[in-house]
Order: structure tokens, then sequence, then C-alpha cells
């Protein structure tokens, strides 16, 4: 079940996204999970290195970028590998303290962290029996 935290900017079900700008992007495939202190992304996009990755949050909105960026010699003959650029935008609910927010890279993964405010994390509440 998805978390209604993170609402995705809405686009048809394809992995193709065409952009604004003439730009097409794809959508980095990602699992999302949730404890009682954090949420966890993980994004899928291989190819992609650190001059080609972008993460930033604005006006409650999460964006992702990243162009594949590999370096090709000599000439080609046959092409199977989909060059591509990536991108993904959630808007983030009222429960995600977006100044803390985590981000690192390993293998074509990207990993992040999101914190959850205070108010949103789960609390006990006492009961009183008379």
């Amino acid at each position: 079940m998805e978390t209604k935290t993170f609402n995705e900017v809405k686009t048809d079900q394809r992995d193709v996204v065409r952009h604004e700008n003439g730009y097409y992007y794809v959508q980095p495939r990602c699992d999302i999970r949730e404890n009682k202190d954090h949420y966890y992304l993980l994004l899928e996009m291989p190819g992609v290195n650190k001059d080609t990755l972008s993460v930033q949050v604005k006006d409650g909105q999460l964006m992702i970028e990243g162009k594949m960026n590999i370096q090709e010699d000599g000439e080609l003959i046959r092409s199977e590998i989909y060059k591509r650029n990536y991108r993904r935008v959630f808007t983030l609910g009222k429960t995600v303290d977006t100044q803390n927010i985590d981000a690192s890279w390993k293998n074509g993964f990207l990993q992040m962290r999101l914190t959850k405010k205070e108010e949103a994390k789960p609390r006990e509440i006492k009961i009183n029996f008379n």
C-alpha cells in the first residue's frame, strides 16, 4: 500500500514522459518504505553518475533528475541499450521534514531517507483508569 505522503505528479502509466521543454524522460522505478521515524526511497537509475544527478525540494515537491552518461568508443553497429534521461517528481505531504533529507548513490541506485516531522510520528496515548 502506497502512503498518501508520496502523491506523484500524475502522468500516464508508461515509463516515458514528455516534459514541457521537449525532452523525453523515463520515470525511474522506485520502492518506498516507511517506519515510525522515516520514509525510505530506492530509485533505480542505471548509467547516471554524480555529474548528471540532481535532487531538489521546492514548493513541497521532491524532484529527482539524472542523465545516462556512458562514454562510447567506436562505430555503433547495433544498439539495444536505451539512452535515457530520468525524471521523477513526488508531492510531499506535510509529514516530511524537508530540511532533513539524506541521499546516497551506489551501483545505479539512489537511496534517500526522509525524516518525518515530530508531529507526524506515532505516539503512545496514556489511558487513565478510574
